[in-house]
């Protein structure tokens, strides 16, 4: 069989969404708060969140910048949504305090980014099994 453009394009994008998944689950590990405490609970958890929305923030954006081009718009909203998120909350912490509203913010953060990665992940998933 000849191997056409067609294919060649495909199997590079593929190659491209798939790597653009793959750093996706990396940056958002790195993100994640993760649970170092038992009793961490995502109230907590979303306080450490909020108290590096600035670097998230950057991580965020160089994301885009990467892969902006590979991403579905339903994907490239939610991640648009996370990085103002975390752009205009930044303004919204202390030092180390942080306010039952920016706590709400930091919420609504980590559920975009949980559902950018299941969304990512589910469409590599998906044209790997076709």
């Amino acid at each position: 069989f000849p191997v056409t453009i067609g294919m060649k394009m495909s199997e590079f994008l593929f190659q491209k969404e798939f790597e653009e998944a793959s750093s996706f689950v990396s940056l958002f590990q790195e993100i994640h708060p993760g649970v170092s405490d038992p009793l961490l609970v995502l109230y907590d958890a979303c306080d450490d969140l909020a108290l590096n929305f600035s670097s998230i923030e950057k991580k965020l954006n160089s994301f885009l910048a990467k892969f902006g081009a590979v991403l579905l718009d339903g994907e490239r909203t939610l991640l648009l949504n996370a990085i103002s998120i975390s752009g205009y909350g930044k303004f919204d912490v202390g030092s180390i305090e942080v306010s039952s509203e920016t706590n709400a913010k930091a919420e609504k953060l980590l559920t975009h980014l949980v559902d950018l990665e299941s969304q990512l992940i589910e469409r590599v998933r998906g044209q790997s099994s076709i």
